[in-house]
């Protein structure tokens, strides 16, 4: 299995966000395919975030398309 790059995940968010019109979040009964997926990927991001190991850029590049830092307020909001 090829790993995908941190820009070929984002690309996907952001597909994903334009499709649906929200980011991706965990949900069990999610009728998406990719959601759950991409939902784990960012909240990846908030971990790397949180411990200082996501670039400036990167977290740039997310707030850009609307992640909200606590995941448990995005959660909330979808």
């Amino acid at each position: 299995m090829k790993y995908k790059t941190w820009q070929e995940r984002f690309e996907e968010v952001l597909a994903f966000k334009k499709k649906h019109k929200t980011l991706p979040s965990k949900n069990r009964k999610s009728r998406y395919k990719t959601q759950n997926s991409l939902a784990r990927w960012l909240t990846q991001q908030r971990k790397y975030k949180r411990i200082g190991k996501l670039s400036k850029n990167k977290i740039n590049l997310l707030e850009s398309i609307g992640i909200v830092w606590d995941g448990k307020k995005q959660l909330e909001d979808n």
